[in-house]
């Protein structure tokens, strides 16, 4: 049997909870495990709204640096109905409105229990995602620091198109592996792949100490350490912080009820290879998008065009979606569209369709 999780101590500065968790994380056999949080209103508390949502949250402790919530609720595996419980460690990171969550309970407790609540807690509460590339960036960069040795990838997530006889079909890998990143990285991009997700291990020197890492994230900001956390927070997770901010200021403001004259403000996801030249593809977009989850989609045309509308029955977002050129995706959202919403639009069809650059409209237009 597991042994139970420790508690967590009051912790009345950031310092001080920080240092817990590095306690933790550097102890034999924890793993510290956690996803960033995107609130839509700074002002607003992250353990009142994932109370508002489930009777299954209690608060066990908050201060102006953290809030430490326990989490109980019963999950249905075949016929056998289990109870899952754990605590979780809520703190600002500092950047607009993003907090991150933090637990050395089970992985069945985080993907069962945490996850789904976090997502049922849409749109005030989310998790923000980054692309392949940013993903690719934040660990790349994290390999070549100061005191850095030994950087491998030791598996991966991926996703790639194939071909078959009825067209292109999306293909899920897990690759295990011993190799360092550059070599990993290159040969994503060599096999026409796009990251999910990574793992890695490293060993640190840091004012004269040694130490090790092993870390997980994916693109969903979904996050695994052992070892030195404060090395992990450093290089990993606020690098990726800062990437899914500056993705969630792209998405931010684009409802028609926000914008002068409700006039529209369109994302485009751009591709460096004429993918629409086979009208094929249009079909395997409709594919994709029927299945974004808890949304209706219409089809309006689809030949020699592509145009469709969206509805998000989550948060009541909605969206015209058109493919006018060879090169682009066009999403323009209406009077309603979260950036909740927006991003999980845009991730699916990135992670899910075919990883492209997501850009403003009128950046794309006057790039050209």
């Amino acid at each position: 049997m597991r042994a139970p999780t420790p508690a967590l101590e009051k912790a009345e500065t950031a310092n001080a909870a920080r240092e817990q968790l590095r306690a933790l994380a550097g102890k034999g056999g924890v793993v510290v495990r956690g996803a960033l949080l995107a609130i839509d209103d700074p002002c607003n508390d992250v353990g009142a709204v994932l109370l508002r949502r489930s009777a299954a949250v209690r608060v066990a402790w908050s201060t102006s640096a953290a809030q430490y919530l326990r989490l109980e609720g019963a999950r249905t595996s075949g016929s056998e109905e289990k109870v899952l419980s754990g605590n979780v460690l809520v703190m600002p990171t500092g950047r607009d409105g993003v907090h991150a969550a933090f637990t050395a309970d089970s992985s069945e407790f985080v993907r069962d229990l945490l996850i789904p609540l976090l997502d049922h807690c849409n749109p005030r509460l989310f998790l923000p995602s980054v692309t392949s590339k940013s993903l690719a960036k934040v660990v790349l960069s994290a390999s070549k620091q100061a005191g850095v040795r030994d950087f491998e990838v030791t598996d991966l997530g991926v996703r790639s198109q194939t071909e078959n006889k009825r067209g292109r079909r999306l293909r899920s890998e897990r690759i295990w592996t011993e190799e360092p990143v550059e070599t990993m990285l290159a040969t994503v991009r060599e096999r026409g792949q796009w990251l999910q997700s990574l793992s890695f291990h490293c060993n640190t020197t840091e004012g004269g100490k040694s130490g090790f890492c092993t870390g997980h994230i994916s693109r969903r900001c979904i996050f695994r350490i052992q070892g030195d956390f404060q090395w992990f927070e450093r290089n990993i997770l606020v690098p990726t912080t800062g990437e899914a901010v500056q993705t969630m200021r792209l998405y931010a403001h684009r409802a028609r009820d926000e914008t002068p004259d409700n006039a529209p403000r369109p994302i485009v996801i751009e591709y460096s290879e004429p993918l629409f030249r086979d009208r094929a593809q249009h079909k395997r977009l409709v594919h994709c998008l029927n299945r974004f989850p808890k949304a209706n989609l219409s089809v309006i045309h689809g030949n020699p065009y592509f145009h469709a509308s969206i509805v998000d029955f989550t948060d009541g977002s909605s969206y015209e979606i058109w493919v006018l050129s060879e090169t682009r995706i066009i999403l323009t959202p209406q009077f309603r569209a979260t950036s909740s919403s927006i991003g999980r639009l845009c991730d699916h069809i990135l992670s899910r369709f075919e990883e492209g650059e997501v850009k403003d409209f009128q950046q794309a237009v006057y790039a050209k």
